[in-house]
């Protein structure tokens, strides 16, 4: 399965196997959460939703380590290497169909094009 998003004259296409990065930091809003939730937004009111979600990964990028790695607070700030490993561990599809950072430049791609048509509605499938 893989999700497709279109807004204006733009369109894209991502495998869903990294939907946890999604589901995890796109919360159910009354739609299902993930990209459901801006299924049916203008970009504008789209493109809050998908900022909201980059800067929620953001904090899971610093806190990954403590929450899934196993790490202390102290070797999470002494050991940010990069890739942020502790990260693309949890969300990093097994089978190599599908990544954390593909899944981010997906979602980033879909920012974009939400600035780019404010005002046009996008699209969502799965």
């Amino acid at each position: 399965m893989s999700y497709d998003v279109w807004i204006g004259d733009k369109s894209f296409n991502y495998t869903s196997n990294t939907r946890m990065l999604i589901y995890d930091h796109i919360h159910d809003q009354g739609n299902g959460g993930g990209l459901h939730e801006i299924a049916d937004k203008t970009g504008r009111e789209a493109a809050l939703i998908l900022g909201k979600a980059f800067m929620e990964m953001n904090t899971t990028r610093h806190w990954a380590g403590v929450r899934f790695g196993g790490m202390t607070v102290s070797e999470c700030a002494q050991d940010f290497r990069p890739g942020e490993p502790w990260m693309t561990a949890k969300y990093d599809c097994p089978s190599g169909w599908g990544s954390t950072i593909g899944t981010i430049l997906f979602l980033g791609q879909i920012l974009a094009a939400c600035a780019e048509f404010p005002d046009e509605i996008v699209g969502v499938s799965t």
